[in-house]
Parts: C-alpha cells; structure tokens; sequence
C-alpha cells in the first residue's frame, strides 16, 4: 500500500496523524509487516516511539502481530527492548500474548526482561500459560523463570491456565513442579478453578497429586461450593462423594445455597437427590430459595415453591424471599410471589415491608407493581419511614417530592 500511503502524503496528510484508537499510519504498516512503507514514513519524519491511546507503540505492535522483520527493524532503530505502555507491558508482553515464540528468543538475546511486569504483576509467562502458548512457556521456563510465579494477585501460571481451559498447558506446567497447592490472595487454589470451570478430569490428577478435596478459600469456599455455584454437574457429583453435600463456607453457605444462587436447576436437583437440606440457612437465615429469589432465579423459585418450601419463610431478620426479590428489584420473581402469597404488607424484624425494600433501591417497576397489588405506602418501618421516605432520600434527597 506504499503507493496510497505517497498519494495521502501529498495531499497534505500529516505522518504522524493519529485515528481513534490513537493508531498512526506507522502503526498500521508495522501490524501488517510493510517495512518499505516504514522506511518511506520514517523518511518524512514519522515517529516510531509514538503511542497510541494505551501507549503501545509500532514496536508493541509488530510483536503481537508477529511481524519478526519488523520487531529487528525497530529494535535495532531504538536500542530499547524492554520500552514499556501505559499499562506496563513491553514488547516481550506483547510477543508472549500471541505465542510468537521466535520474536521473544530474538528479544531475549538483546537482553529482554523475561520477568519483567506489567501494571498488574503479570509475565511473559502468565500471559503464554493464559493463551495456551505451550511453545513460549517452554522456552521461558528452559531460560530459568519460576514456574510458580504470582502476579500482584498471587496468581500463578497454573491458575490461568486452569481459569482459561487451557488444559495441555495444565498438564505441562504440573510436569515441572507447577504448585496444584498455590492459593492467590482470595486463597483460591487451581483445584477450586478446575472445579468451577467444570475440568473433572483436571479435579481428579490434582487429587491423585495429593491436592485437599476440601481446602477452603479465603470465604471458606470448597472447590464442591464453586463447581455448584456454576452449575458443573460431573464435578459436583464426584466431589459429594468425598463431602459433606451440606457443607457449609465462612458465611453458612452450603452448595445448594450456591446452585440455588446461579439458578442451576439440574445441580440444584443432583444435590437434593443426594441428600442436601433446602431449609438449612447461612449465618443470616437465609436459605437457597432466598438465595434464589434475591438474585432473580424465577425457575428455582418456582422449583422449591413446587417442592414445598414455605414461601414466607423467613431469615434472622424475618425478611422473606419476596422482600429480598423486591430489594434487587427482581420484578418477575415479585409477581409470582405476590400471586402465591397475596399478602403484600408483611414486615421483617424492622418494620420493612418488600415496598420498603424495593423504594431503599429505586426499583420503580416493583414499586409500581406492589403498589398496584394494594402495598400500603403509608405503613412505617421502626424508625417511622415510610417507603416513600427512602425513595425521595435515595434518588432526590429530602425536601423534595416527586410524584409516584
């Protein structure tokens, strides 16, 4: 395109121009590997260590697009290997992303920082074992980087490439001594990703490694709590056979409360047929139907309604699964609940009804529908609000009256 590129030029376009992403002409020539029109931009006085909007230069550039003729060009025209974006990423960042293996051993020779990190703590090395790059992970680890590396967050390699189902990569890093054991600063283990990602096959090589099948986050989450919240059947199944199906986290939370959660019917399921208890609470009474209401899984609601669970039922505050639907505003849910109960004005411990709640938080549709199911807008909590109270002090302050 060099031909386009001097047609532009002589119509007045200026060289180092930039377009909305901060990109220069010579941004695009080195992405697409043009080093004639390179060396025709930088004759007319284009800027090679000019950034775009996240400071990335044609350097950055070349390397990710593996463009190995212009990364030497560059390179040897700067001096600079380890020349760092906004976010703290250097060319080998950029070259470890997309795997180009021979770019990286190109930096390295010229004396690249192969553990040198970005804004966020991560490597070369995180960023080849979160892409699945198993032939720049070896080389990286044949020149002496820790296996076991952590970012700001104490993640390791093992955790990515477990997070992102990387699974050869898993494999390759657990032959070198990667620790299935690492916790990162939440105390998640790569057993606990491999559970919620669904990798039984990865759950079982870690047991076999020696790996606890109940080690706790720092929540107190199992990985059993984690495979539930997202639903993967197998892994559920198998880890209950090593659990308690009622095992509870920090917060008294077991898997069904989980499940119940994200709305997994087919675990919620599994999990009763071996044994869980749907009327267990959390250390604040909550149990998996109001788990279910609150986070507006109609489906759930509607299973344990269907398998007997009192509608009404009540946490440590007496608030019901319909005055935590109406807190977060969960308007579906509210309608069925109001439809089985009637009852729109019953009040927790504090004298908040499920209108309360929902004008606390400026859901408007589940003030309206409850208003027109007969919620009384003049009943007061125990410190004497109305709802209307906290709807004017939520969204407009006090003194001020809007109409309803």
């Amino acid at each position: 395109h060099l031909d386009t590129v001097k047609f532009l030029l002589r119509k007045g376009e200026d060289v180092n121009d930039r377009d909305s992403k901060g990109f220069t002409a010579l941004h695009y020539a080195a992405a697409n590997g043009h080093l004639d029109t390179i060396e025709f931009l930088l004759e007319l006085g284009a800027d090679f260590s000019v950034g775009d909007n996240e400071g990335g230069t044609p350097l950055h550039l070349a390397a990710r697009r593996g463009q190995t003729d212009v990364v030497v060009f560059f390179v040897k025209l700067s001096g600079d290997v380890n020349v760092a974006d906004d976010k703290g990423r250097t060319t080998l960042h950029f070259a470890a992303s997309s795997g180009h293996s021979d770019i990286i051993e190109f930096l390295h020779k010229l004396g690249a920082d192969l553990v040198a990190r970005d804004n966020e703590g991560l490597t070369a090395l995180h960023l080849a074992a979160s892409y699945g790059h198993l032939d720049t992970a070896k080389f990286l680890l044949e020149q002496g980087v820790n296996v076991n590396i952590g970012d700001n967050d104490a993640t390791t390699p093992l955790h990515f490439a477990v997070h992102n189902s990387h699974l050869d990569m898993v494999r390759f890093l657990l032959e070198l001594s990667a620790d299935f054991n690492a916790r990162d600063h939440a105390g998640t283990t790569p057993l606990h990703l491999a559970a919620s990602n669904g990798h039984l096959d990865i759950v079982k090589h870690f047991l076999e490694l020696g790996a606890d099948f109940d080690v706790r986050d720092n929540d107190g989450a199992t990985p059993l709590h984690l495979a539930a919240r997202e639903g993967q059947l197998v892994v559920v199944e198998f880890l209950v056979q090593l659990n308690d199906v009622n095992i509870k986290d920090s917060n008294g939370r077991t898997p069904l409360h989980f499940a119940a959660a994200g709305g997994h019917l087919e675990a919620i399921r599994l999990l009763l047929d071996l044994g869980a208890d749907y009327n267990v609470g959390d250390n604040e009474g909550m149990t998996a139907l109001h788990f279910a209401a609150a986070n507006g899984r109609l489906h759930a609601v509607k299973f344990f309604v269907e398998l007997g669970v009192d509608v009404n039922v009540g946490d440590n505050d007496d608030s019901t699964p319909l005055h935590l639907a109406a807190r977060g505003g969960q308007l579906t849910v509210v309608e069925y609940l109001v439809k089985l109960n009637g009852d729109v004005n019953i009040a927790d411990n504090n004298g908040m009804t499920a209108l309360h709640f929902a004008a606390a938080n400026c859901h408007l549709d589940t003030m309206k529908f409850l208003v027109g199911q007969g919620a009384d807008l003049n009943i007061r909590d125990k410190d004497e609000r109305t709802a209307m109270d906290f709807f004017r002090q939520k969204s407009f302050g006090y003194g001020q009256n809007p109409s309803f």
